[in-house]
């Protein structure tokens, strides 16, 4: 479970650069980035808890930054596969 959220903090840090015109989407994205690492760490009974916080987030944020034109769509699309591999 460690790897995968792993791979997907890695994802968004690449991405991160894009969001230059908007530090606290960068912000934000870089801490749920640090909080998916933390929650793979958790014990198995807090870290659904913990990982579904973090993943509605994600979903906000990458959401507000397609919207803004900061993230194409193949990004956010490719992102948000990661992220629903920690689901399963």
């Amino acid at each position: 479970m460690y790897k995968k959220a792993q791979r997907l903090a890695s994802a968004l840090y690449l991405v991160a650069p894009a969001f230059s015109e908007s530090v606290s989407l960068k912000a934000r994205a870089e801490a749920i980035a640090i909080a998916l690492t933390g929650a793979a760490c958790l014990p198995s009974a807090r870290f659904g808890e913990a990982l579904s916080r973090e993943l509605l987030a994600l979903s906000s944020v990458l959401s507000m930054a397609r919207t803004a034109g900061l993230l194409s769509t193949m990004n956010v699309d490719l992102i948000a596969r990661e992220a629903s591999s920690l689901l399963v």
